[in-house]
């Protein structure tokens, strides 16, 4: 069977015909979905300029009034944020390996050690994927670049020379901004269904030359006149397409839209889309398919629309040749409702926090009629109200103080209390973030007033936000299967990361505070999940639970009589209250040892473990379960395990051996209790030679038969 081709995806050299057949569909697909991706941009831009509280709905007449808006959407989507995050980073939280084949079951638990260390310490992923986490909650939908990344820097050397070193070698993960992709308006259910996908960048002359030396970049030293000469002179910013960019510029106090201070970058686009190749070097048109390949491929195509030139040119099935996701991308989203551009915190809270912000503002405008009167005077009483101003202790001369009336209202403030109550408590109900939930207490009116109205609110909140959970640990459980295929692809075979003696727990070799992924061990094929953390409430409703059961089960003699089971129950309760040294002060009793199932066995071995049969196995039952399992193994679809194979052979022939000595010690006490009872009919009982049989005479004769060569030490003689 032929093995798959190794990762590489070398420049392919097109005509110029063909090249210009390219830059037409490119320029056609972006202009096709423009329209689209401008008007999901425009409600994109309203989302943020909230969050960034940049929106100004008071116009010149509404001056007075107030300025104040209720920062809804800014409170909700930090409560979820900061809950991703502290679920995605919390200190119990850890990458699984569950392997597909029954021969990677030995490397199950390396492999999860290694990508913990690859994406939480080598990957250095937490505030990338802050932000990616943060990008789907406003915006509903969050993408991250992530292809093979090598970063590199030079090193002066002593002899004046400069030597490239590796900084980082591994997945990258770069979040993207909503305005650098573009993709047509198709139902898709993820980014690699689309027709094409069209990701936008900056690269800057030494850049796109690195990128060439790279491989993935071509033509560059052909063009570098060109290409200096509009990066001087280029903006940094795309009226057209990059709103959200320039909303975000905005907010940092920052403008970005004059050549002077944004010099230096060129755009690049880079198009993932199916295209037919030419079978042969000559040119021909698009729709001749006899002059190229039957079906389309799927391929990378580096475009500077500002020159107007393809600077590359690149196979994605060779470039990725083990993965079926040629696209490098990962994505989430919040809510998987059916539709791509699902709903966002954004779109929830919009009109519930406009609607909020003009409650608060009838309650500004009522306050603000108890401070400053009505006043209603006689025009020829001689008061002026545009220089009268209301304050303590002031005195106005006027002709006649009796055609002055000072109204004194009385403000009722009930109303906009409670619209803002009612409209807190429907953002809360959609958004699954609410006081309880976040450990605030409830001080509002309409607070639940049992303990049980309580506890179901809490439950109300968890029920609606566990659904965003479980599809975030989705999109995270395809996200590190693309890291792993990365690894596969283009990993170092001989890969050192960091892992201690104390976490490898003796199932894989540590040395010098470390150890290396083989190329063997990287072409396994596992399923990852990532373990979310546990949240403060909780930790402290299982500290709860765990006392409780400390105190029923010391009450049990089945616990009490057993050291190990014991000192599990006891470890356990130290852990949930945050002490985890309690095994360094009383160590862990030994295992007594248990009868396992053949099924268990087999897994043991294949986790590259010695098992020894137990004595209380059924014999019969296992050395049959077990031939079972090596036929199948051997004749099974899958790669052979022939250290596996080798264990369970041994185990056979040591559970053989012990089948073998319980018959003979079967034979032995069906004699023994013979010959015992052969002294019934005399009236002396179970004696042996004529003097009454103890415990230690059966013990010993028992030995005797079991071992008849064995010498007997000397015994004093008996009185009669």
């Amino acid at each position: 069977m032929a093995n798959p081709r190794r990762a590489f995806a070398p420049q392919i050299e097109l005509p110029s015909h063909e090249l210009t057949r390219l830059i037409q569909r490119i320029e056609t697909d972006y202009n096709g979905a423009l329209a689209d991706h401008e008007a999901r941009m425009r409600r994109f831009v309203r989302y943020y300029s909230r969050w960034r509280d940049l929106d100004d709905p008071r116009s010149i007449e509404d001056s007075k009034r107030s300025k104040y808006r209720v920062p809804l959407m800014q409170w909700q989507v930090y409560a979820k944020w900061a809950k991703e995050v502290d679920s995605l980073f919390g200190e119990d939280a850890e990458i699984i390996a569950e392997a597909v084949g029954p021969s990677d079951f030995r490397t199950t638990h390396k492999v999860a050690k290694f990508m913990n260390w690859r994406c939480f310490n080598s990957m250095k992923l937490v505030r990338k994927a802050a932000l990616f986490s943060f990008r789907k909650i406003l915006f509903g939908r969050s993408h991250a670049y992530a292809p093979w990344e090598t970063r590199t820097f030079q090193v002066p050397m002593d002899d004046g020379s400069m030597q490239e070193m590796v900084d980082y070698d591994g997945p990258g993960f770069d979040p993207r901004w909503p305005d650098d992709l573009m993709v047509p308006a198709e139902d898709a259910a993820s980014i690699q269904e689309f027709s094409f996908v069209l990701d936008k960048a900056r690269f800057t002359p030494d850049q796109l030359l690195r990128g060439q030396d790279a491989g993935r970049f071509q033509k560059i030293d052909e063009l570098m006149d060109l290409i200096v000469g509009y990066a001087e002179n280029n903006r940094a910013r795309d009226d057209e397409s990059e709103p959200l960019r320039m909303v975000s510029d905005e907010a940092e106090g920052v403008t970005r839209d004059s050549a002077l201070s944004s010099a230096g970058a060129l755009r690049c686009w880079s198009w993932y889309g199916r295209w037919r190749r030419l079978k042969t070097g000559r040119s021909t048109r698009v729709d001749n398919l006899k002059g190229r390949d039957k079906y389309e491929s799927d391929v990378l195509v580096k475009y500077l629309p500002d020159l107007h030139q393809i600077v590359g040119v690149q196979d994605l099935s060779e470039m990725y040749p083990t993965t079926p996701r040629r696209r490098p991308f990962v994505e989430a989203a919040l809510t998987q409702d059916g539709s791509y551009w699902g709903p966002s915190f954004g779109e929830m809270l919009e009109k519930i926090e406009v609607e909020m912000s003009r409650a608060h503002q009838q309650g500004a405008d009522a306050g603000a009629f108890t401070v400053g009167p009505l006043i209603f005077y006689r025009p020829d009483s001689g008061f002026d109200p545009d220089t009268f101003e209301y304050e303590p202790h002031a005195c106005v001369a006027v002709d006649n103080p009796q055609g002055i009336q000072v109204v004194q209202l009385k403000a009722d403030l009930t109303y906009p209390i409670t619209a803002q109550q009612g409209l807190g408590a429907d953002a809360e109900r959609v958004t699954g973030q609410n006081d309880e939930t976040l450990g605030r207490q409830s001080d509002r009116p309409n607070a639940p007033r049992t303990a049980r109205q309580f506890v179901g609110l809490i439950e109300q909140g968890n029920v609606r936000a566990s659904i965003d959970v479980k599809m975030f640990r989705e999109d995270w459980r395809e996200a590190l299967d693309h890291f792993w295929g990365l690894e596969t692809m283009y990993g170092n075979p001989n890969q050192f990361f960091r892992v201690t003696e104390q976490d490898a727990r003796g199932l894989f070799e540590v040395s010098q505070g470390g150890a290396k992924l083989t190329h063997q061990e990287r072409q396994g094929k596992y399923d990852f999940s990532l373990k979310l953390a546990t949240s403060a409430q909780s930790r402290e409703a299982d500290k709860e639970r765990k006392i409780a059961l400390y105190q029923v089960d010391i009450a049990n003699p089945l616990v009490v009589n057993n050291q190990r089971a014991l000192w599990k129950v006891t470890n356990s309760v130290h852990e949930a209250m945050g002490d985890p040294n309690f095994k360094e002060l009383v160590p862990e009793p030994p295992d007594p040892g248990q009868a396992r199932k053949p099924s268990d066995e087999w897994t043991l071995m294949l986790q590259g473990e010695d098992v020894l049969p137990h004595p209380d196995d059924n014999d019969d039952d296992h050395l049959t379960q077990h031939l079972k399992q090596l036929h199948d193994h051997k004749t099974g679809p899958g790669e052979v395990d022939q250290d596996a194979v080798d264990r369970l052979v041994v185990h056979i022939g040591a559970t053989h051996s012990q089948k073998q000595q319980k018959l003979l010690m079967r034979s032995l006490i069906d004699e023994l209790t013979t010959q015992l009872a052969k002294n019934q009919g005399t009236g002396t009982g179970l004696q042996v030679g004529g003097m009454p049989a103890s415990l230690a005479d059966v013990g010993q004769t028992l030995n005797d038969l079991q071992n008849p060569g064995a010498a007997q030490p000397q015994q004093p003689p008996r009185a009669a």
